[in-house]
């Protein structure tokens, strides 16, 4: 329909599809939020010792960084 011969008809199909394409853009949108928002109910939050995972992470960045050595 795009190769019609009349510019208006050809304006008015472009348009329709441009907007086609934004809507659809729209409900991607929008279904990438819905899952975001399952996900973030799915969460729990969970208490931990600060202070330890930072001593775990520096022995081990530590050990890796002697055997590259």
């Amino acid at each position: 329909m795009l190769e019609d011969e009349d510019p208006v008809e050809k304006g008015h199909m472009q348009s329709l599809l441009e907007e086609t394409d934004r809507l659809k853009k729209i409900i991607d949108g929008m279904e990438q939020l819905s899952r975001a928002q399952t996900l973030a109910h799915s969460l729990q939050r969970e208490s931990f010792d600060l202070k330890q995972l930072l001593k775990t992470v520096l022995e081990k960045t530590r050990s890796m960084h002697m055997i590259g050595m």
